[in-house]
C-alpha cells in the first residue's frame, strides 16, 4: 500500500506461519523506515501506516 502521499509504499512479508514482518519503505531512496511484527496482534501504539496496512487486507 502506498502512503505519504507516494513517498513510501507499505506492505507485508514472510511466511504464512510464525514470522509475518510488515515493512515502511522510502520509494526514491530505498531505505527501510520500519520492520515490525505483524503476526502477532496489533499494538494499542501501532503506528498510523501499520494500522492501515492491516485494514487493507
Amino acid at each position: 500500500m502506498f502512503w505519504e502521499n507516494g513517498r513510501q509504499v507499505a506492505y507485508e512479508t514472510g511466511s504464512l506461519h510464525f514470522n509475518m514482518a510488515c515493512r515502511l519503505v522510502d520509494i526514491a531512496s530505498g531505505r527501510q523506515l520500519a520492520n515490525l511484527d505483524c503476526y502477532r496482534e496489533l499494538a494499542e501504539d501501532a503506528p498510523a501506516w501499520e494500522k492501515a496496512l492491516r485494514d487493507a487486507k
